[in-house]
């Protein structure tokens, strides 16, 4: 799976996995922008926000994983994922 993004774009993060694609600002705890892929791996920079979730994940150790949509085709492969989000879990859930 190659995924879309938009190096340009500043992404939101919330803790959790969201249950829809639309982010509630209220839930908003970080930023992710700069996006890369180095040597097959997504680097981003992460922005800690000073919200309400955010204080939150201030206190926590984080794993980080973009949240997108996609086609899943009967192979079980997906093609055309594009970003959408991020999703902040603790490292034990992070897969």
């Amino acid at each position: 799976m190659q995924a879309a993004f938009d190096p340009g774009k500043t992404y939101l993060g919330v803790l959790g996995i969201p249950q829809k694609l639309e982010i509630n600002l209220e839930d908003v705890a970080f930023t992710v922008g700069e996006l890369a892929v180095e040597n097959d791996s997504l680097v981003e920079n992460i922005t800690i926000l000073d919200t309400s979730k955010g204080k939150i994940a201030k206190l926590m150790t984080l794993a980080f994983r973009p949240n997108g949509t996609g086609i899943l085709r009967d192979n079980n492969s997906i093609e055309d994922y594009q970003i959408v989000s991020f999703s902040a879990l603790p490292p034990n859930n992070a897969a």
